[in-house]
């Protein structure tokens, strides 16, 4: 049964309701079919992200895949953090079409990018702090599923924002 065909059932059974007696035996129906329409709207609202978390999902191997075809349209260029009077930034390419930040970034909010950006643009110099960080990176190399929904539930969870 579909929700607005629940909801007709809703309506119809509380005008009956109020117009043929207010007896108990005819509130059963509304309130059966209230309480069956809030659990379907409930039931539907998580699939409906479970599509969504899919429908990204998707997008990102997708991406991916691309990027392994050489195709980086779809990759941030980092050009917003493109700055002429860095001393190397230019001329290493850390920014712009086929730079250093669109082949490795795969930050998914404006924050993460920021911070990439950062890291990219004042390296870390210290070897403990660089030891730490290619141990994480390879510790996230053997977890791929984690990532991509790690990735994916940031992407989506844009979508189920309230809109301010």
């Amino acid at each position: 049964m579909h929700l607005s065909q629940l909801f007709i059932i809703l309506g119809w059974s509380i005008y009956h309701y109020f117009t043929n007696g207010r007896t108990e035996s005819a509130l059963i129906i509304p309130i059966l079919s209230a309480i069956a329409f809030i659990l379907l709207t409930k039931t539907d609202s998580k699939f409906l992200k479970h599509i969504d978390h899919l429908k990204a999902l998707i997008d990102c191997n997708k991406q991916e895949l691309d990027y392994l075809n050489g195709d980086l349209t779809e990759l941030d260029k980092g050009e917003i953090f493109a700055n002429p009077a860095h001393p190397y930034s230019n001329d290493l390419d850390i920014f712009g079409d086929e730079s250093l930040f669109q082949i490795i970034n795969r930050t998914v909010t404006p924050n993460g990018a920021s911070r990439m950006a950062e890291m990219l643009l004042n390296p870390c110099l210290e070897k403990s702090e660089i030891e730490n960080r290619q141990n994480a990176t390879g510790e996230l190399i053997s977890k791929v599923n984690w990532y991509q929904n790690f990735m994916v539930s940031g992407k989506t969870a844009a979508l189920h924002q309230p809109i301010s």
